[in-house]
């Protein structure tokens, strides 16, 4: 064929002296163990739970797991309905559903205040109980 040639691509050469050595500087077992669970801590937001709900800086306010199954019919499905807070503190109501084993379809729907979001949460909930699912 025609026109521009094809490129070659130069084989990148290693030092002798690397050749054989592991990428990343190997610890010895439980070493520095410490220092990465102390920089975790740090990191990441500190999340108490008071065996209900997560703290006021958790975007998740509330969630509920629900599954169907049902071995005749080979039917085995989820449904989780989230009360969430998006970035800018506005409350949204996300569903996340399908078979069990899949990551499912997601979608999520704003609401203006916190009750109605709560509200639609339980609905939501309802509906499904009473076509079947239970809760986890």
């Amino acid at each position: 064929m025609g026109g521009v040639p094809a490129k070659r691509h130069e084989s990148v050469r290693i030092p002798e002296e690397r050749k054989g050595a592991p990428l990343r500087p190997q610890r010895a077992a439980g070493e520095g163990r410490a220092d990465i669970q102390q920089e975790r801590e740090r990191s990441s937001p500190a999340i108490t739970w008071d065996g209900g709900m997560p703290d006021d800086r958790s975007p998740v306010q509330h969630a509920i797991a629900m599954r169907r199954v049902d071995r005749d019919t080979n039917v085995a499905r989820f449904y989780v309905p989230t009360l969430e807070r998006d970035l800018f503190g506005n409350f949204a109501v996300t569903r996340q559903w399908g078979r069990a084993g899949t990551t499912g379809r997601v979608i999520t729907e704003p609401f203006e205040t916190e009750l109605a979001a709560t509200e639609a949460t339980g609905r939501l909930a309802a509906v499904k109980r009473r076509r079947g699912y239970r809760d986890l």
